[in-house]
């Protein structure tokens, strides 16, 4: 999240390949779940809809969670 919260910083505008890769970091670890998915809010905020790769991000973050009901979505 530091280089997230760098770039906005700098008034760099973060793309849909920013977001899913920032995605892709936090899924891989439990403790960032709720981290996951306030990128998931920020980036629907920018105008960029989740796409096929971005709710299977989401999938592994849930279950990395032990969120069975959001996997259910």
């Amino acid at each position: 999240m530091v280089l997230y919260n760098e770039m906005l910083h700098l008034r760099m505008q973060p793309t849909e390949v920013t977001y899913n890769s920032l995605l892709q970091c936090l899924s891989t670890r439990k403790d960032f779940y709720q981290d996951a998915f306030n990128i998931l809010e920020k980036m629907k905020d920018d105008g960029f809809a989740p796409d096929v790769y971005t709710l299977t991000l989401l999938l592994k973050t849930a279950g990395r969670g032990g969120d069975a009901k959001t996997g259910e979505l």
